[in-house]
């Protein structure tokens, strides 16, 4: 491989861990790539660096913190003859180990897939079901494990609803992952602390910004918890990723965000406002989308937090894809 955009254009590849060495801007180096959900083994990789990483990799700033983490943008030769003028986003991570820089870079598409890759054909039949009219306020919220595909996912359902209603999305995210591409409708998209010092901030401004459907990257903390969930109380469609092994979990987890205040009628809230929750694994090229529908019975489970009960009333459905 004589150029990174070669060993970009892979399919399948979704990482690359670079350990760099300081020679001036073209740099041998070795590398490890992540294709198909596995490490290969060490492979020589002669790049030319992007010139945003060319000038930001050993900056002072960098060199100082010992980290760089940043969204870029890289048009190269192989991309452009691979995918004609899509672009692919790059995710930056640069640390050291043993005193060697290393550089890993998580690799998007820019572009959403199309729902049926994600199985987000079943997330609107069940939306259609409910309400055939309108998305319908609520929340929304996603788990999986990092590199499961939650953002993947989330993005391409975005971009149907788009698509398919007239109506203004505002997504925070960090970083931006992929482009909401305007129809008829169209997002405002937010890379969150460098649009933003925080989620909670960020939220709070875009509920002034005239949105229909909200989409929180992480809910990570109480205030943007508490937000997110007062968004959906007020009308709007919010989506969100949350950390949690489970369906269960989800709810779990949020709960947990609120602590001690007022469980009983957070717990109240997040029955009312809760539509669906959905965790995502992943196995090599092969992922399992799991379906959980918020019915009556599950909201009595949350109002009386027996999450213990849960299984007693989950109706959940599980589809599969495979080769993403």
């Amino acid at each position: 491989m004589k150029k990174l955009s070669e060993a970009l254009s892979l399919p399948n590849l979704t990482d690359l861990h670079l350990f760099l060495q300081r020679s001036g801007n073209s740099r041998l180096v070795k590398a490890r790539l992540r294709v198909a959900g596995s490490i290969s083994q060490e492979v020589p990789l002669e790049i030319d660096l992007p010139w945003a990483m060319a000038e930001n990799i050993y900056s002072e700033e960098s060199l100082k913190t010992g980290s760089l983490d940043e969204g870029v943008l890289f048009r190269g030769r192989g991309i452009r003859q691979q995918v004609g003028d899509k672009f692919c986003n790059l995710r930056l991570t640069y640390s050291e180990s043993l005193g060697q820089p290393v550089l890993f870079v998580r690799i998007q598409s820019g572009t959403p897939p199309p729902i049926e890759n994600v199985s987000g054909d079943y997330f609107f039949e069940l939306m259609n079901k409910a309400n055939s009219n309108s998305l319908g306020p609520g929340m929304i919220l996603v788990s999986g494990q990092a590199g499961s595909g939650k953002s993947t996912y989330i993005a391409s359902v975005l971009q149907h609803i788009v698509k398919l209603f007239p109506i203004h999305i505002v997504s925070l995210e960090d970083p931006v992952e992929y482009t909401i591409s305007p129809m008829k409708g169209y997002a405002t998209q937010k890379d969150v602390y460098f649009d933003s010092p925080s989620f909670q901030d960020a939220l709070r401004a875009c509920m002034r910004e005239d949105p229909d459907v909200l989409y929180v990257g992480e809910v990570r903390d109480h205030a943007t918890a508490e937000t997110a969930l007062t968004a959906a109380e007020s009308g709007h469609l919010v989506f969100g990723t949350i950390h949690a092994g489970s369906n269960a979990g989800i709810v779990d987890r949020l709960l947990g965000l609120f602590g001690t205040v007022a469980p009983e009628f957070v717990a109240q809230r997040i029955a009312q406002c809760l539509r669906l929750c959905l965790s995502i694994r992943r196995s090599g090229m092969s992922f399992w989308y799991t379906y959980e529908e918020i019915n009556d019975p599950l909201r009595n489970v949350i109002r009386n937090q027996a999450l213990h009960h849960w299984k007693l009333y989950s109706s959940q459905v599980v589809i599969e894809k495979k080769g993403l």
